[in-house]
């Protein structure tokens, strides 16, 4: 999460000549999970093998900036550049901020979800100060780590929180 809140932010000011509009991060089942339970929506099933996370970050203008978070089984590489989540179903468009798509089978189409602990709208700022409590800042003092070794793969997984 530290990654991807960092990232919206550089987008959103444009910072160091910020051109990128897709990030890819690879992670787990258990990844996934975790992310949907920062973002109070985990209901305790394991995801699915090749399980996907979708954050969007817009501008609606005037410095408005919004979050959307899309939850699909399969990566959608073989549909771009078409939205593989069929944006225009959403009740309100693309406006609605921090909504989850959660599709559970290659066969189902997504499901919208809310995001609890983001509430609505969920703009960018609300994103950040939801997520920045559960951010670690300095892994060896709260984590007490004594060696290198241990240091090394908890950093991995701090990438994601």
């Amino acid at each position: 999460m530290k990654s991807i809140t960092a990232d919206f932010v550089s987008a959103k000011n444009l910072t160091n000549d910020f051109r990128k509009i897709f990030h890819f991060y690879s992670g787990h089942d258990e990844t996934v999970a975790l992310i949907m339970n920062v973002l109070g929506n985990y209901n305790g099933i394991s995801p699915l093998y090749g399980s996907a996370l979708i954050l969007e970050l817009r501008n609606k203008g005037k410095d408005n900036y919004i979050v959307i978070f899309r939850h699909g089984d399969r990566a959608p590489v073989s549909t771009y550049p078409n939205d593989p989540h069929k944006s225009y179903l959403w009740p309100d468009g693309l406006g609605q901020l921090l909504k989850v798509r959660y599709k559970n089978s290659s066969n189902s189409s997504p499901k919208l979800l809310d995001i609890p602990k983001c509430g609505e709208p969920c703009t960018l700022e609300k994103f950040i100060n939801m997520t920045r409590p559960l951010m670690v800042q300095n892994w060896k003092l709260e984590c007490q780590l004594k060696n290198r070794k241990n240091e090394t793969s908890y950093e991995n997984i701090a990438n994601f929180m």
